[in-house]
């Protein structure tokens, strides 16, 4: 958690500078793009993720999260970031009896560069970090006595929105992971090969006519190391995001 919240300070900070230093008012006529600008915000989000380890499946059932987002835009540059937090919560085995056993609790974090190819479509690279920390004693300890999973990957993918967001805005997100994960704990001392993908949807919707909009969405991934362990999640979320004026 602590190297994934100094990512997203770091990133945050030089993203403010280039924000303060680089986004200067729009001549008036002038071409500049509405999208253009510096975006950040907190992200609130109900969350459930399934994990599956070769004879069962543990469930964290629906839970709450929260996050931050934001994006900086000038002509063709983009780069964007986001982190998401899921506190500490109790699990389920659902393919044996419906008791909660153990806890779980996330920290995920993503940055990307991306050129815009045309003004409804950029391409992406990044980087993305994801800790996942699941444990309990209801068993006596053993396999789920504290275990962690790390996985660092990078990833490319496409972001396809609308061109405005007056009178509101829609926009996808797809991308592709490929990294590695590390197990750490009493069950498991290794490190495998982890793939997976992420889809991301919602609208960007303009609160009146001040700087801040409601970004509700919709999100699915999909996690496998080598079909020893895959993790499925799916959340609903609403980002606030604020644009510092040009």
């Amino acid at each position: 958690m602590k190297k994934i919240l100094i990512a997203v300070i770091i990133l945050t900070t030089a993203s403010t500078a280039a924000a303060q230093s680089m986004i200067t008012p729009t001549p008036r006529g002038g071409s500049s793009s509405s999208m253009d600008g510096f975006r950040i915000g907190p992200r609130l989000s109900s969350y459930s993720t399934d994990i599956d380890i070769d004879l069962f499946t543990i469930e964290s059932g629906r839970q709450i999260g929260f996050g931050l987002v934001g994006e900086y835009r000038a002509g063709a540059f983009v780069i964007d970031f986001n982190y998401d937090h899921d506190p500490e919560n109790g699990l389920q085995i659902s393919d044996f009896l419906p008791i909660e056993f153990g806890q779980y609790s996330r920290d995920r974090g993503e940055a990307s560069v991306g050129w815009a190819a045309i003004p409804y479509l950029d391409l992406q690279g990044g980087v993305r970090m994801d800790t996942i920390s699941v444990g309990g004693s209801a068993f006596g300890g053993g396999l789920f006595d504290g275990e962690d999973f790390d996985y660092q990957a990078i990833f490319g993918g496409v972001r396809v929105h609308s061109a405005t967001n007056r009178p509101f805005g829609v926009y996808g997100v797809l991308r592709g992971y490929t990294g590695t994960v590390d197990f750490g704990g009493s069950g498991f001392n290794s490190q495998a090969d982890m793939t997976g993908w992420r889809a991301e949807g919602g609208f960007i919707i303009p609160i009146g006519e001040s700087q801040w909009s409601a970004v509700p969405g919709l999100e699915y991934e999909y996690l496998d190391a080598q079909s020893t362990i895959k993790l499925e999640t799916n959340r609903v979320f609403v980002n606030f995001v604020y644009q510092f004026p040009r």
